[in-house]
């Protein structure tokens, strides 16, 4: 975005995405979580979408995230997706009240019926907070039965076992996609098919290197390339994400922009520990 907050850098968003189709990139989401859906004004977010599908060009699938705390916000967010052209939607479930797993399904079930397109589940119970609702393996289940457009999900669990049973069970119907850049690289190895994580706006290339080792079965090349990045990756959640991936974008030389309220700017020892060790890994001069 612009300095004002409300205008997308329509430039800088097209050079973002080349260099991550031109790097490897499988799919490409917009509007996710560490793209600040919440905070990105929504006729900002309706221009995003459309450079996004136009830029693109159908080189690779575009997701486009559905992140919103009331079901009519939802449908209509997903609906501006459908029509902007984007493949998929990756839907949060229900985190602004408590619910069940008839809510959950039913929360599902009102935005497939709205837009009837491939749907991604978003389980981060870390971004929803305590009112969050989890979609446990169980409900995965549930949720899978009752709405065949449901082809995959972002596991973000912290749990490696809980992304383990979700591929043994459900790894044959859907595509489990990692969302725990600490665990990624392992969770691949162990049968995920692929990964929506925030590093990779900052690590693309190094990301998709890991991900063919994954695919290749290469257990020793994997543990040393994600054991290489770790550090990178935890300082770029040692502020408030997405400030330190938005300064290090602009290391590499990317118009990111600030943070949006109300996220906020990485402090400057954040800056520094992120600077330092990009230079470490070469990434910087």
């Amino acid at each position: 975005m612009l300095a004002d907050g409300i205008t997308v850098n329509e430039a800088a968003l097209r050079a973002i995405l080349e260099d991550q189709i031109q790097k490897g990139a499988g799919s490409l989401l917009l509007l996710g979580g560490t793209g600040e859906n919440t905070a990105v004004p929504k006729e900002a977010r309706k221009k995003i979408l459309e450079i996004g599908v136009q830029s693109i060009a159908h080189r690779v699938p575009v997701v486009a995230g559905v992140v919103e705390l009331g079901i009519y916000e939802a449908i209509d967010s997903a609906k501006t997706a459908k029509a902007a052209g984007a493949d998929m939607i990756l839907v949060a479930p229900p985190f602004g009240r408590a619910t069940t797993v008839q809510g959950c399904i039913d929360f599902f079930q009102a935005i497939d019926k709205a837009v009837d397109m491939p749907i991604l589940i978003y389980n981060f119970p870390g971004r929803f907070g305590d009112n969050g609702y989890g979609t446990s393996p169980d409900v995965v289940g549930a949720l899978i039965e009752a709405i065949p457009n449901i082809v995959g999900i972002k596991e973000c669990s912290c749990k490696l076992e809980q992304t383990v049973e979700l591929i043994g069970r459900f790894g044959d119907k859907i595509q489990v996609l990692s969302g725990n850049e600490y665990l990624a690289a392992w969770e691949m190895l162990a049968g995920a098919k692929g990964a929506i994580l925030a590093s990779s706006n900052v690590l693309p290339a190094q990301w998709v290197e890991i991900y063919h080792a994954a695919m290749a079965g290469d257990a020793a090349k994997v543990t040393e390339l994600g054991f290489r990045y770790q550090k990178l990756q935890r300082l770029l959640f040692k502020s408030q994400n997405p400030g330190p991936s938005k300064y290090a974008m602009t290391l590499q030389g990317f118009e990111a922009g600030l943070p949006l309220m109300p996220c906020a700017e990485a402090p400057d020892g954040v800056k520094e520990e992120v600077k330092a060790e990009m230079k470490r890994l070469g990434m910087l001069s």
